[in-house]
């Protein structure tokens, strides 16, 4: 176990402990807040003054009542556990001036037991959780102990901490406290957003991206402007933005081009289906609308969504370009484009049309764009809000470049997975990776298994 804590540096230490923090508090129904000051109700100094902690634990955490502030230490050396203890009853002191605070601290140094007596303040009760806390919590949490130091990996870390043994009821466990924090979140005041990709758009009847370019490749064969695509795709490269953009060339007109979109968008449609994950997602929307800063940002073309929506009576307002305009209703940012249904291609809107970015070229112009709309509304959504991503294979390397710039400050995301039949040692591989753009995963087994998923972060918690 030494070893194992000698692979953590300070800032690997800090996430772990916050991301077990979280748990615990989730585990409880508390709520825990990082990197943050007491609130106004109980802070009595004023605004210039107020102190910020690690986290802090308004109502109480574990057998420990609140308020209970939280201070994260690491040291390579020996920490003076004198002077630091010294200085935090001072602060928290300070903080809450007239009532009792507990005050944690957290280290990955062995605590000496003479020190107990360090209380410079009666109100002020100290409780040291030291290494034989971490060497538990490693144990207990060992997917947010390889996501921590693989996110920050030390030489130590890259030579000798490659692999570990985690357990597939560890991944349930741990999706399942994820699923429970996200379920807490939709719930409470805290700023949230959904983010929506092609694979919400499935079961109402949108072609899946590989098939609809498929069929974008099949009618130009069958057309006859394309006789081999394979060998033509050798030879250009065939990676779906560049059969897209081929594609976009080869076809008479733009009108055409636009229809056939518009045709695998729709050709399918089914009616509204409450078994439906989109349906579900629709319901988290109804739930949450009343947010003040709720939004749903979506990489999809179509209007699904905005239908499901209508069948719940809930108000929204599509936004697609830079002269959309923000009003009461939800706001639902499609940053890719929008193409609402219509009945003959002649009723395509050019505004549509205009906003659809679906080509290399298009991609190329929208992302060598920094102060775009669509990148601003990106970037502004990853920031100020926790996001849940459904349908999303997260592979986009705009999407990620976006999330790492967020990921490096401390926001944190979730993202429902399907484990597609991998093992543990390949799931603890994945789970590191997203772990270091910042988001968590609630990995689910299969389609069914995500409707299950999304039904009950949709449900009350007086349903359940």
């Amino acid at each position: 176990m030494t070893d194992k804590i000698s692979l953590f540096d300070s800032k690997s230490f800090e996430v772990f402990c916050i991301s077990v923090l979280r748990q615990i508090a989730v585990s409880e129904n508390k709520e825990i807040k990082f990197e943050t000051t007491l609130s106004k109700d109980l802070n009595y100094i004023k605004d210039n003054s107020l102190t910020i902690f690690d986290a802090i634990a308004e109502q109480g955490i574990g057998n420990i009542p609140g308020p209970t502030v939280f201070e994260i230490k690491y040291g390579k050396k020996s920490l003076n556990f004198k002077d630091i203890l010294k200085n935090l009853t001072k602060k928290a002191g300070k903080a809450y001036p007239y009532g009792e605070i507990s005050i944690v601290l957290i280290t990955n140094q062995r605590y000496p037991v003479e020190y107990n007596d360090s209380n410079i303040n009666e109100r002020v009760t100290i409780i040291v959780w030291d290494v034989s806390y971490i060497e538990k919590w490693i144990d207990k949490y060992p997917i947010d102990f390889s996501n921590a130091i693989n996110s920050f990996p030390t030489q130590n870390v890259i030579n000798t901490y490659l692999t570990q043994d985690v357990l597939e009821e560890d991944f349930h466990l741990k999706s399942q406290t994820n699923a429970d924090a996200l379920k807490q979140l939709i719930q409470s005041d805290e700023s949230f957003a959904l983010v929506l990709g092609a694979g919400v758009s499935v079961d109402p009847g949108a072609k899946p991206w590989n098939k609809l370019l498929d069929s974008f490749k099949d009618e130009l064969v069958k057309k006859k402007i394309i006789v081999d695509i394979k060998k033509l795709g050798e030879k250009i490269g065939d990676s779906s933005l560049i059969t897209a953009q081929l594609c976009k060339e080869l076809y008479k007109n733009e009108t055409d081009y636009f229809w056939a979109i518009h045709q695998g968008l729709y050709a399918n449609r089914v009616s509204v289906n409450n078994d439906f994950s989109i349906y579900h997602l629709s319901k988290i929307a109804q739930k949450c609308c009343t947010k003040e800063h709720f939004r749903v940002l979506t990489y999809n073309y179509d209007d699904y969504f905005e239908k499901y929506l209508d069948n719940l009576s809930v108000e929204y307002n599509s936004l697609y370009d830079k002269n959309s305009l923000i009003n009461s209703k939800l706001s639902i940012y499609h940053v890719h484009g929008f193409l609402p249904m219509v009945k003959f291609k002649s009723h395509i809107e050019n505004r549509h049309k205009n906003s659809i970015y679906l080509t290399e070229q298009d991609y190329n112009s929208l992302y060598n764009y920094p102060y775009s709309w669509q990148i601003s509304s990106q970037l502004t959504i990853f920031r100020e809000n926790c996001c849940l991503f459904v349908g999303c294979s997260l592979a986009d390397p705009n999407i990620r470049r976006l999330l790492e710039i967020t990921a490096e400050e401390n926001r944190k995301h979730y993202a429902i997975l399907t484990k597609d039949k991998m093992c543990s040692k390949d799931l603890l591989r994945a789970a590191n990776h997203f772990s270091r753009l910042g988001i968590e995963i609630i990995w689910v087994e299969d389609f069914i298994d995500l409707r299950r998923q999304l039904s009950f972060l949709s449900a009350d918690i007086s349903s359940l």
